[in-house]
């Protein structure tokens, strides 16, 4: 997920990410003026991003709020560098977190 550079993007700059993202090699599976939300493989994010991912197995716990619903936590192994073409659009890149409603 790409959080915007400014506050909101407007209809145009969307489109410009959107094009971008997915002419890096992303497949875009949702956009709004705040964020962009893409799949790619752990090469693609390397090879784009200069940083691998890893993911870890979690699952529900009542000790633990971190994780509300079982699955797999993507994270970086290190800090991305958001190429060229997206600087001017894009603040920060992560992946979603999940957490609880309690």
């Amino acid at each position: 997920m790409a959080s915007a550079k400014s506050k909101t993007a407007t209809a145009s700059q969307l489109g410009e990410v959107n094009a971008n993202v997915a002419g890096l090699g992303f497949e875009v599976i949702g956009s709004s003026p705040v964020t962009v939300t893409v799949e790619g493989s752990s090469a693609l994010f390397k090879k784009v991003f200069g940083a691998g991912v890893k993911g870890r197995r979690v699952t529900p716990s009542r000790d633990s709020l971190e994780h509300s619903t079982p699955g797999i936590v993507w994270k970086f192994e290190s800090p991305p560098v958001i190429p060229e073409q997206l600087r001017d659009y894009v603040n920060d890149v992560a992946f979603p977190s999940f957490s609880s409603a309690h």
